[in-house]
């Protein structure tokens, strides 16, 4: 009786056995192929790659906040030497849509630099949107009557000549 037990435990190891599993394992080796992968190794490779990956879409976040700091600095140079009378009518209002888009981009490069954690970058972004409200209100407050005009610029939003 104690002969039967004895046999049975002996096969039990065997039975619990993955055959498949373990000819798969010599056929790769047969065939000249490392061993599969163990679960930690293949979760280590999972994170190499997860980093990886960030870091490419952390360079092209990075050159994605550069070029539009680079366009709106463009826009805001530009502006500055605008080249047509502020007068009254149509170029108030060219003038005006200039600098709302301006600040706009401002906004945009902030927003963007913001993401990336380039506090530079954001410090420039957000000093070209305080220079595009400025030049916004420099047009703005004397033509509303709330700032006193300069002697020789007009008050008026239109061109009328009565």
């Amino acid at each position: 009786m104690e002969e039967a037990i004895s046999a049975e435990r002996q096969e039990a190891p065997l039975s619990d056995i993955n055959w498949a599993l373990e000819l798969k394992k010599i056929e790769r080796e047969f065939d000249g192929l490392p061993p599969e992968p163990s679960p930690s190794e293949h979760r280590q490779r999972r994170e190499v790659e997860r980093r990886e990956r960030e870091e490419l879409d952390e360079r092209s976040a990075s050159f994605g906040a550069y070029f539009r700091l680079t366009l709106v600095l463009c826009l805001a140079v530009s502006i500055a030497a605008w080249p047509y009378q502020v007068d009254c009518g149509v170029s108030v209002w060219g003038y005006l849509s200039a600098t709302a888009v301006l600040v706009a981009g401002g906004v945009w490069t902030a927003a963007a630099t913001w993401q990336c954690r380039g506090a530079w970058r954001h410090t420039i972004a957000l000093l070209v949107t305080l220079w595009g409200l400025t030049l916004a209100a420099g047009q703005v407050l004397p033509r509303v009557g709330y700032a006193s005009p300069a002697p020789n610029r007009p008050t008026e939003w239109s061109c009328t000549t009565d």
